[in-house]
């Protein structure tokens, strides 16, 4: 894994060049060998050899490249309506839904991905309910063990969109101690179409605004294994220009951000035991 990263930091540090994506040996397993590694921008440095800057950039690195090995993702899952496959074909290939490594995904793996995200909705509606506040004021103790939940749930169903993947690397930078660490999600719209996204950011300037990337500080760090990509937060409106449906920013909010760990906090809000569950309604284990 180490190598790997070595040669994705390398790679950064070889800009500027036109868009292009390089590939690294960052996992096995699915059938899959090989992971892309984050996506290089024209103008985008990387800034500094010392070793406080390197370390955290590593570990941002190596971050991604775990959430991708644990996460089957797509960028347009939701696209698919129906709820029955075609009586002619039960292994049904969707047309135009691909995962990050570019693999047609399967009618029952795009079945699996909807159980999870519809618990998911609904476990966030039981804690808006339990907490009777907005979900962006849920408690970060309750927040923390539903991204633990995340956890489990990858292993029950491997497939997920940014918030999956966003949450798996912030539990691998949260085991890391790397602090301050947050959770965002932000929401635009453009030509009559919404938005939203996901993403981890590391070391934002405390009390800077959401929207104010500058204010964020020279070592603040957005970990983004969707796109994938880390960079620096002054190098946002590069990557805005270059993914606008990603990163514009209509709205705003911080999901979570911890200053440090929260040990009573460190364990899972749902234990899963089979597939199954995911058709159940969430328990009220908070």
């Amino acid at each position: 894994m180490l190598n790997a990263v070595s040669g994705i930091r390398a790679g950064i540090r070889s800009l500027p060049i036109s868009l292009s994506k390089t590939s690294s040996s960052l996992c096995q397993g699915r059938g899959v060998t090989r992971v892309r590694a984050p996506l290089l921008l024209p103008d985008l440095r990387f800034k500094s050899e010392s070793a406080e800057r390197i370390k955290p950039f590593d570990l941002a690195l190596s971050a991604v490249a775990d959430a991708r090995k644990q996460i089957i993702a797509s960028s347009n899952l939701h696209q698919i309506s129906t709820l029955e496959a075609p009586a002619e074909s039960e292994k049904l290939k969707l047309p135009d839904i691909k995962d990050n490594f570019g693999r047609y995904l399967e009618f029952e793996e795009w079945q699996l991905f909807r159980k999870r995200e519809i618990f998911v909705s609904k476990y966030v509606a039981w804690l808006r309910d339990h907490f009777q506040c907005d979900q962006y004021q849920i408690p970060a103790s309750a927040r923390l063990r539903k991204i633990f939940m995340t956890e489990q749930l990858n292993k029950l169903c491997p497939y997920g969109n940014c918030s999956a993947l966003a949450e798996t690397s912030f539990l691998t930078l949260y085991r890391n101690g790397q602090f301050p660490l947050e959770l965002i999600h932000q929401f635009s719209s453009s030509k009559d179409k919404s938005y939203s996204h996901a993403y981890v950011v590391m070391n934002r300037e405390k009390g800077s605004s959401l929207k104010a990337q500058e204010e964020w500080g020279e070592d603040c760090l957005l970990v983004d294994a969707w796109v994938p990509a880390v960079f620096y937060a002054d190098q946002y409106p590069a990557m805005k220009e270059w993914l606008p449906t990603a990163f514009s920013q209509d709205d705003v909010y911080s999901v979570i951000r911890l200053e440090s760990r929260l040990e009573n906090a460190e364990r899972p809000a749902v234990e899963f035991k089979t597939g199954k569950e995911l058709e159940e309604e969430p328990s009220s284990s908070e």
